[in-house]
């Protein structure tokens, strides 16, 4: 990130008009502080010809995953303090159902809108509660396969697993 950042400044210097210049600035910052996704949902539509020229629009996603990362301990530092005997499993398949489903919802008032991209769509691109049921996918899978005595599983679905895996990884 840092490395995009300043090999971009001179360029953005260079090729920008003060406002461009301006609003660059401030995803720097965002960017620096995982925070872009929230900015350019706030500023612009992701698919807006705004954003052509704005080198670090990509960096929403990079902001969706730390915000991630960052209240994911926090959520169980939370819950296991509230209460000693805490299902890991379960509190992640519910975080999951509800990331998910409010995901749906969010698809289908924005499929029922017919004037277009609207800012609930922006949100429910760019926030993390639409999409924290992805990176809480893999938590699942890693839980659920941790869970899973791997010496008392056959080789073949071992292969079959780990082939699985792959699979979905160049997917």
């Amino acid at each position: 990130l840092f490395s995009i950042i300043l090999l971009t400044v001179p360029f953005a210097y260079l090729l920008m008009l003060p406002d461009d210049l301006e609003n660059f600035g401030q995803s720097q910052i965002a960017s620096v502080f995982s925070a872009n996704n929230i900015l350019l949902w706030l500023t612009e539509n992701y698919f807006s010809v705004r954003n052509e020229f704005k080198p670090l629009v990509h960096t929403w996603s990079l902001g969706v995953e730390e915000q991630f990362y960052v209240f994911y301990p926090l959520f169980f530092i939370f819950a296991f303090k509230i209460r000693k005997t805490f299902s890991l499993f379960y509190s992640l398949t519910i975080l999951w159902i509800g990331s998910f489903l409010l995901a749906v919802w969010c698809s289908f008032q924005i499929s029922s809108n017919p004037s277009g991209i609207n800012n609930l769509s922006v949100a429910s691109f760019y926030l993390l509660p639409t999409r924290s049921f992805e990176l809480l996918t893999g938590a699942i899978a890693f839980y659920t396969l941790k869970k899973i005595d791997s010496r008392n599983l056959s080789d073949m679905l071992t292969s079959a697993i780990k082939l699985a895996g792959f699979i979905i990884i160049l997917s």
